[in-house]
C-alpha cells in the first residue's frame, strides 16, 4: 500500500484488484496522470472514469448531483 501511494503521489498510475476485474488509478486531482488513463485505456473524454472517494461528503465535493441522488447517497451508502 505505501508503494501504491508513493506512486500516485508522483503521478504514477497505479493497478489494483476489485472483486471482479483489475482497476487502474491515479491520483483524480491530477489531469496528467488522468489523461493518461483514458489514453490507455482508448476510452472517449465523454465516457467518465469512477471515482472512488471515502464518504458522500467527499463525493459531493467532486461531483454535481441532484437533489434526489443526494438524498439517495445519503439515506443508502456510508
Amino acid at each position: 500500500m505505501r508503494a501504491a501511494a508513493a506512486a500516485v503521489d508522483r503521478g504514477d498510475l497505479v493497478v489494483y484488484p476489485t472483486e471482479t476485474v483489475y482497476g487502474l488509478g491515479a491520483d483524480a486531482l491530477d489531469p496528467e496522470a488522468v489523461e493518461r488513463i483514458f489514453d490507455l485505456k482508448g476510452r472517449d473524454r465523454s465516457n467518465p472514469l469512477s471515482l472512488g472517494v471515502a464518504s458522500v461528503d467527499d463525493a459531493l465535493r467532486y461531483t454535481r448531483p441532484t437533489e434526489l441522488a443526494v438524498a439517495f447517497a445519503r439515506a443508502f451508502l456510508p
